[in-house]
Formats: C-alpha cells, sequence, structure tokens
C-alpha cells in the first residue's frame, strides 16, 4: 500500500496504528513486515521514525516496547536509503531509552544520512549529557559536521565548555580531537 492508498484508506492515523501494533506485537505487524511496508515507500520511514519516537515517549512503555521499537529502527538502518532516516533524530526525545543504546544507533543513524538528522540540536543536548562516552563525543562532532544551520551549530558551542569539562577523561581521544578540529574549522572555539 502507499502512502497515497494509506491516506485514503479512511483510517486516520493508520500508521500509527500500524506502528502500535508493531509494538504490542500485534499479529501482522511483525517488525519485519512493518520494515518491508514501509521501505516500499521513502516517505512512510521518514514519517514513521518520528511516530515511533512519538509512541515511545507515551505513558505505559514497557521494555519490551523499547527494544521492539529499537529493533524496527536497526533494521530500517540497515535496509533504508540513508536521506529516508533522517527522522531517528526524534528518538532523542525517547528519555526510556537506554542512553548508550540510543548514542549507538543515533551514531549510525547520522554515519549513514551524513550528518543529516530531524531535531539535530536535541540529539546535541542529548549527545552531551552525562555520563560522556566517544560513542557521544562522535554524536556531536557528526552533528557538527552535517550542520549549515548556524543557529544549532552557535547552541552546541555555548554548552561546548561544560561538555568537554565532563569528557576530560576522553582528551587523549580521537573522537575528542576531531570533535575540536570540527569546532575550531568553523570558528566557533579557539
Amino acid at each position: 500500500m502507499s502512502n497515497k492508498r494509506l491516506r485514503r484508506s479512511g483510517v486516520p492515523y493508520a500508521l500509527q496504528h500500524m506502528l502500535a501494533g508493531m509494538l504490542r506485537r500485534c499479529a501482522g505487524c511483525e517488525t519485519e513486515s512493518v520494515t518491508a511496508y514501509l521501505r516500499r515507500d521513502p516517505d512512510l520511514v521518514r514519517q514513521a521514525s518520528g511516530q515511533l519516537a512519538d509512541l515511545l515517549r507515551g505513558e505505559g512503555i514497557t521494555a519490551a516496547h523499547l527494544e521492539t521499537g529499537t529493533e524496527l529502527w536497526r533494521e530500517l538502518l540497515a535496509s533504508a536509503t540513508a536521506d529516508t532516516l533522517t527522522g531517528f533524530g526524534w528518538m532523542s526525545q525517547v528519555t526510556a531509552l537506554d542512553d548508550d543504546l540510543w548514542a549507538k544507533l543515533t551514531l549510525e543513524t547520522l554515519t549513514a544520512t551524513a550528518g543529516q538528522i530531524d531535531w539535530h540540536d536535541q540529539v546535541a543536548k542529548r549527545a552531551m549529557t552525562a555520563p560522556i562516552t566517544v560513542t557521544k563525543l562522535s554524536t556531536v562532532n557528526q552533528v557538527v559536521e552535517g550542520q549549515s544551520d548556524s543557529w544549532t551549530l552557535r547552541r552546541i558551542a555555548d554548552r561546548i565548555e561544560e561538555f568537554f569539562d565532563a569528557a576530560s577523561e576522553l582528551r587523549d581521544t580521537d573522537e575528542f580531537s576531531q570533535l575540536r578540529t570540527a569546532l575550531q574549522e568553523r570558528d566557533l572555539i579557539d
């Protein structure tokens, strides 16, 4: 079913209902089936990633729901085109999602999309929270390198000193150096 047919199906929020069925592991809404369906239309992947984040921020979300949601994210990372994955930036709002797992999947998404992601400011903000890891350093670096939006870059620069202080144990890593260099190249730090 195409996105147009999904909209014309007469079922309000049909995509959201399908994703909710997947999270609840309803018959016919297995992750593999949903992935195959979404890959048929790039707009569906973009929409689904944001709607998935909305569902996973809701009340009553369990570890099983989060596991199923991240399974869909992984499957789409492995099979969808890069330009359709940017909507996964909205997953930065899913605070129930394990921070290390979120950082790993977000970095994979940013790598696939050459630093392009929706809600980039919030992605950077979450990546700049403790505990700081090399994955989070790389995530912030990917956001910086993928951005031309001066407002987002300025917001990152405004928080960078505190972030670097929190990452002091990682100063000798390649990831720390790469982020510092990316910020210096954009005249955001000295």
